[in-house]
């Protein structure tokens, strides 16, 4: 039995590293080169904000992953804000979260510990308020005193100044330098961090910020003009496929060699081995049976209903007589022209496979079909 030991706990603002060991980007290159864009002109001290939106699952993280790899930022200068559907009652946790993992926040070690680590690291910070120590360590529940002459502000009071302490502490580049801003999945903030992300957005003009924001939908900023949106559809047939080359190989390692969609030559040399091999099987006396392409079709079909995909050979492993073979071999280049199934060859001279398809609406009709005759 395999055992494993858990080391440490995966944190939100880890998930920047994700891009450096992820499978490469595929059939993004135009959304890409958009962040890439909206990265010169941060540099040039022009903040952006960018929203990602698309279904779950089609490659919102990753492309944002993309974009911190190809630009090279260090982690002191990417500020991850993750939001779960699990906490979208509790106010300003995504804050909460990042704020502890970057003050260096323990939960084991005692709360006057923590407030002095709160302390030093807001001592580092450019154009501290003096009141800030305070209202984070309120927001954090940390036992910071208050300065002997501050005065208690009213519940709503308390809020702004919070909030605006807050989002002068993730605005405020690292050392200076350009920095990102990430908001995972925005349609799970709770109301009060969505109330501090969209003040951040109207506020970074002339900051070197990129905010960068993934939602399912276009919810940011109630609609603002300030934030530039980049929607992503699902991937072309072609992505798809090589997008799994590229997961497979992965995991294969470097020996493997991605399928291939074969051609009508390959498939003529396939067939003739197929017939040099059937003339060594043992011969067997059976009445002649006429088998027609349409049938064969039908019975093909069948067969790779049953499976995610067949072998090349193995259509023909119930057929003995020549003409049956001929017969088969014209029924798969019949299918192959109705769009019925896809031939692919792993590497230049690996196994032919045949895999079903959904046949699309503009697939040719068989040949004397009424439809075909059609408009």
């Amino acid at each position: 039995m395999e055992a494993f030991q858990v080391l440490s706990e995966l944190l939100e603002g880890d998930l920047a590293q994700g891009g450096r060991n992820a499978l490469p980007l595929v059939g993004r290159d135009a959304e890409i080169e958009e962040l890439l864009q909206a990265w010169e002109r941060v540099k040039a001290g022009r903040g952006q904000s960018v929203q990602i939106t698309g279904e779950p699952g089609i490659g919102k993280s990753r492309l944002a992953l993309e974009l911190i790899d190809k630009i090279g930022l260090r982690d002191d200068s990417i500020v991850v804000l993750q939001a779960s559907a699990q906490h979208q009652n509790a106010p300003l946790h995504p804050i909460i979260r990042r704020l502890e993992q970057r003050i260096g926040i323990r939960a084991d070690e005692a709360a006057e510990v923590n407030a002095s680590r709160l302390c030093e690291f807001l001592a580092r910070v450019p154009e501290c308020d003096p009141e800030t120590p305070v209202l984070i360590g309120q927001l954090l529940a940390l036992p910071v005193p208050q300065p002997a002459t501050a005065t208690l502000p009213d519940a709503q009071e308390l809020r702004r100044k919070t909030r605006e302490c807050v989002v002068q502490l993730l605005a405020s580049p690292a050392n200076g330098d350009a920095g990102l801003i990430l908001v995972e999945d925005f349609h799970w903030l709770d109301p009060s961090t969505a109330e501090v992300v969209e003040r951040i957005a109207t506020g970074i003009g002339d900051a070197p910020i990129l905010l960068l924001i993934t939602s399912r939908a276009s919810a940011a900023a109630n609609g603002s003009a300030n934030i530039r949106r980049i929607p992503l559809h699902r991937l072309a047939d072609a992505d798809c496929r090589n997008l799994a080359d590229c997961a497979v190989a992965d995991i294969a390692g470097d020996d493997y060699e991605p399928e291939l969609e074969v051609d009508l030559f390959s498939l003529m040399s396939a067939f003739q081995a197929v017939v040099q091999r059937a003339r060594l099987r043992p011969k067997v006396l059976l009445p002649p049976e006429q088998l027609s392409v349409d049938t064969r079709i039908e019975q093909l079909l069948a067969r790779l209903s049953e499976t995610e995909a067949c072998g090349f050979d193995d259509l023909f492993a119930d057929i003995a007589e020549r003409s049956g073979l001929i017969v088969t071999f014209l029924a798969l280049l019949e299918m192959i022209r109705l769009k019925l199934v896809r031939v692919f060859q792993s590497g230049s001279f690996g196994p032919i496979r045949v895999y079903k398809r959904s046949r699309p609406a503009d697939a040719p009709h068989p040949i004397g079909d009424p439809e075909g005759h059609r408009g």
